[in-house]
């Protein structure tokens, strides 16, 4: 063989066969070596059979330039690729890089195997002993290659990882690429998918609330949803206020219905009669008794909801009848009321367990203004014991 250094030798290429002759040689010596392994890889994986990484060459390479230089399958190689070799061979078709030695993968095997145990590690366990005895048939790169297959997610498989995504290796050597996540199914008919619910307070537009209208995508809508709690808790405001309103009205119809005298000014200021002062609105309803102790046996006394009518003068059968007829219809009236104003706080409340800061703000706002504008007509009924 002449001199590599020489520059005459450039341009020298080891022939395959005489490469693969050398490599078997190595390989009976000692099949556990990783460039023996990988040439078997390579052998069921014909894809990769042109491949530099698969050259006998390089597969040569990986075996005798750092792992075993002295096996006699080596000398060839070792004297063509020395130090200040200029053959070109010796650079394009390089050992395996990235990859740790046989030696290395030794002395990994055994924590590789007790972290996770695959195919081949019960030929190389633990002791060097072990490996002595099964060294022809024990294959560090193996085990490590399925290893990092069925866990390459582990520290240990850095190293493999970085090899398969910077060189072209057997597909078989290297960890399936991560499958990736299915797409999101599209949305029904086109329209967006609800956000998701964050049970905190905060200032953006998207949430997820039950009425699904008021689900806010932009400033624009936002600044909607907060004008719709706003007229939602003035709605409620104003229903709470009417049925105060309508509650004084129905006792006024009441005495009206029963011959009671209605009483239309303010009993202080009516010639300041203590008397009168002491009558009760709530008298209007249930009797005109001036006291709240002792029994009621003047029949003047007692209002229509005791089940007597203030008066004998219409207390005939068509009396009767109309009388149960605006008791039905009154309360009717005020169940109807009652259900409005019960829907109308659920909305409110629905609105703001969005924990939206502007949405509860609309409703706060809505309920003060309510009280600040209508506030006034309930005055007078708050005595009822009606508003709520």
């Amino acid at each position: 063989m002449m001199d590599p250094t020489r520059f005459e030798c450039v341009n020298f290429n080891l022939p395959s066969d005489k490469a693969n002759a050398m490599l078997a040689e190595a390989c009976k010596e000692d099949p556990r070596l990783i460039g023996c392994t990988l040439q078997r890889y390579c052998r069921t994986a014909a894809a990769f059979l042109g491949t530099n990484t698969c050259s006998p060459f390089s597969l040569l390479a990986t075996v005798c330039a750092s792992d075993a230089p002295s096996l006699n399958g080596c000398r060839t190689y070792a004297a063509l690729c020395r130090h200040g070799s200029l053959v070109r061979q010796c650079a394009n078709e390089a050992p395996l890089q990235y990859l740790p030695s046989t030696s290395e993968l030794e002395r990994m095997v055994p924590d590789l195997c007790a972290e996770k145990w695959v195919d081949g590690c019960e030929l190389c366990e633990a002791s060097e002993a072990s490996f002595k005895r099964v060294k022809r048939v024990c294959e560090p790169l193996a085990v490590y290659s399925q290893f990092c297959r069925q866990v390459p997610e582990s520290p240990s498989c850095s190293s493999m990882l970085q090899l398969c995504n910077s060189t072209s290796v057997p597909s078989n050597l290297c960890p399936p690429p991560p499958t990736p996540p299915p797409p999101p199914p599209p949305p029904p008919n086109n329209t967006l998918p609800f956000p998701t619910w964050r049970p905190y307070l905060h200032f953006s537009g998207p949430e997820y609330i039950i009425l699904p209208f008021f689900v806010a995508r932009s400033t624009l809508q936002l600044a909607l949803a907060v004008i719709a709690a706003f007229l939602i808790a003035t709605t409620h405001e104003l229903v709470n206020v009417l049925r105060i309103y309508c509650e004084q009205k129905w006792v006024a119809v009441i005495e009206r219905s029963n011959g009671v005298a209605q009483i239309t000014a303010s009993p202080i200021a009516a010639n300041n009669d203590p008397s009168d002062a002491e009558t009760s609105p709530t008298s209007r309803v249930f009797g005109r008794r001036s006291t709240t102790t002792g029994p009621i046996d003047d029949l003047d006394e007692r209002g229509p909801l005791l089940g007597v009518p203030a008066t004998s003068a219409r207390s005939g059968t068509l009396h009767k009848v109309k009388a149960v007829g605006l008791d039905l219809s009154i309360r009717a009236a005020r169940m109807i009321l009652r259900l409005l104003s019960g829907i109308l706080f659920v909305m409110v409340v629905l609105l703001c367990v969005t924990f939206n800061v502007p949405i509860i703000a609309g409703v706060l706002a809505g309920w003060g203004s309510g009280a600040l504008f209508l506030g006034n007509y309930a005055v007078a009924g708050v005595s009822h014991g009606t508003y709520e």
